[in-house]
């Protein structure tokens, strides 16, 4: 009925298709495939489509811009890449991406050649293009983001520096990748691992940061994006 109710609908050749949460009822497949449908028929249309979901995966494959909403506030709009690569604050961060993103508060603490974010037992040093963006920045503290992609989970204990003692709070197996939920002291984090990794509960481990993927900085006062 659902799709017979869409038919109806783009048929009439609108000058404007105007769909809200379309694809709500339909079971898991058929919602994968009934929006690829959709995006197929709105490129051979050519016909303006405002299409309104809380399904950030469909906002993310069937959007040629998005525009993200909340309480009644329009938070960022742009292309879903840039959405993604770029959230203009957390709410915007945490809506976007699975498993959702790390949003850790910090404590900042300056040394005459570094400067490290602190929290509980996580100390982690800043490479040098990151902290060009805290030069300037008189806050003591901070919120860094961590998409799951971005933390490297390590069984026994690296020499270098930046790796963080932890063990394994959970462990989910879902085809081409792991999900980990890690345990630092009071602080649960999520992390992607290779789906053959032997990752097994309450096994301690140690982790790090890959700064240079999906790591972004946002201010603590108003959460606004910031690196």
């Amino acid at each position: 009925m659902q799709r017979v109710a869409l038919a109806r609908c783009i048929v009439r050749n609108p000058t404007v298709f105007l769909f809200d949460e379309p694809l709500s009822n339909l079971d898991e497949r058929l919602r994968v495939e009934t929006r690829s449908y959709l995006k197929r028929l709105q490129r051979e249309l050519g016909i303006t489509t405002l299409y309104v979901t809380h399904d950030q995966e469909e906002a993310m494959t069937i959007a040629d811009r998005i525009v993200i909403v909340d309480r009644g506030k329009i938070q960022q709009v742009g292309i879903p890449e840039e959405i993604y690569l770029k959230p203009a604050n957390t709410f915007v961060a945490k809506f976007i991406g699975t498993p959702p993103i790390n949003i850790i508060p910090c404590a900042i603490k300056k040394t005459e050649d570094a400067i490290y974010l602190i929290h509980d037992n996580i100390r982690l040093r800043l490479p040098d293009f990151l902290s060009q963006s805290l030069k300037d920045y008189d806050q003591d503290e901070i919120l860094l983001g961590v998409r799951p992609n971005a933390i490297i989970i390590s069984k026994q204990a690296p020499p270098e520096d930046n790796w963080v003692e932890s063990r394994i709070y959970l462990s989910e197996f879902v085809g081409r990748s792991r999900y980990i939920l890690l345990e630092s002291g009071g602080t649960l984090l999520r992390a992607i691992s290779d789906p053959e990794a032997d990752l097994r509960l309450g096994e301690d481990v140690h982790f790090t940061i890959d700064f240079r993927k999906d790591v972004h900085l946002f201010q603590k006062n108003t959460e606004r994006r910031l690196s």
